[in-house]
């Protein structure tokens, strides 16, 4: 291959237009589900339409710089993360970087959802190495943890691989589980989240970073510290019978026995207080709206919460059930308030005062 003929190869790989404005817009359709899930086929956002907000905030037309989202399981988060990632790579490319918390968990994201989202959205041939032309170049730039491609390249860590932390600077930072690592390096570096968050410094008001996380406790919870110092944003969507717009809350939730078994959860309007059942879910959910609850203490820094109570996986009749089952372990509670509410979790009772721990120590032989 001549110079020229190079050239032209090379450039039509490039945009020939402006990048979409909106993220949601460009993944619907375009990303193909794997049969091996839920939601198999081309991508559909009717099902989760509170993603839309969250990818669009996160798109290069938007003001909003830094995003923190406290989540539950089942909520389609991480998948929107990665929805964010095909659309800065594919479609208005620019440096990336994904950490979350363990190097297990790095493996199997790389593995299992990246590749196959690379895959689906037809920009396989775009990742090699853009430097050395030499025999077998291709595949410097398709590594495990790292993807060079057009226009820039998307580098992985774990929260604990300092060397990874302190790549060069990039535009966008996606931050998966924050709260399942250890804050402090093992380097003596200080906070893993403050290393990471620094390379989007040369960026200024055009970087965009994603934060979101499961909870764990009320006292340890970073997401929570995060999602305190936003807007606090909740889903509200309205009732199917008076039209009342509502967050969703698990006291709400009323169950439906038969011969003493579970078999079925409704939910109680907070304000005509009439049943709304599962089948209700879906249109509620596509009426409803992002609202802020709070003061944000930065600019442009946006927060929210959203629970499986909103899940399209989960029907409420499942919620309940896992409740019930969490209620017979002395630890289930915490799992259930962490994974399912997508809230930390406080412990009950009261710590002594020190002053009383003091007064009462006992005086021993060294």
């Amino acid at each position: 291959m001549n110079d020229l003929q190079f050239l032209i190869r090379e450039n039509l790989k490039k945009p020939v237009s402006a990048p979409l404005y909106s993220i949601a817009d460009y993944i619907e359709g375009k990303r193909i589900v794997p049969p091996n899930t839920p939601f198999a086929g081309k991508l559909n956002l009717a099902l989760t339409p509170y993603t839309r907000e969250i990818m669009d905030d996160m798109g290069p037309y938007s003001p909003i710089t830094e995003e923190a989202i406290m989540k539950s399981a089942q909520s389609a988060i991480t998948f929107t993360a990665e929805n964010i990632i095909a659309y800065w790579m594919d479609s208005n490319p620019t440096d990336i970087m994904y950490v979350t918390a363990t190097d297990s968990l790095l493996e199997k994201w790389s593995t299992k959802r990246l590749d196959p989202l690379i895959d689906s959205i037809g920009m396989r041939h775009k990742i090699y190495s853009q430097a050395d032309l030499g025999k077998g170049n291709r595949r410097t730039g398709d590594k495990t943890f790292f993807k060079q491609f057009v226009g820039g390249n998307l580098t992985m860590a774990s929260a604990q691989s300092p060397s990874n932390l302190r790549s060069d600077s990039v535009r966008v930072l996606i931050l998966d589980e924050i709260d399942g690592a250890k804050q402090q390096l093992n380097t003596g570096e200080g906070n893993w989240y403050d290393v990471a968050t620094a390379r989007t410094i040369a960026w200024g008001n055009r970087k965009k970073i994603l934060t979101f996380s499961t909870p764990t406790t009320f006292e340890n919870s970073l997401i929570l510290k995060k999602y305190n110092e936003g807007d606090q944003r909740k889903y509200f969507i309205p009732c199917a019978h008076c039209g009342d717009f509502q967050e969703l809350e698990f006291k709400q939730l009323k169950p439906e026995y038969k011969a003493g078994v579970l078999e079925d959860a409704w939910y109680e309007c907070g304000k005509c207080n009439n049943p709304m059942f599962n089948y209700h879910k879906p249109v509620m959910l596509s009426a409803g709206r992002w609202q802020a609850t709070a003061e944000t203490s930065t600019k442009n820094y946006v927060s929210r919460h959203i629970s499986a109570l909103y899940s399209p996986m989960m029907s409420w009749a499942e919620l309940y059930q896992k409740y019930l089952v969490a209620q017979r372990d002395p630890d289930g509670m915490r799992s259930f308030v962490n994974l399912y509410l997508g809230l930390p979790f406080k412990e009950k009772g009261a710590r002594p005062q020190m002053e009383k721990v003091i007064e009462l120590r006992g005086g021993y032989r060294e």
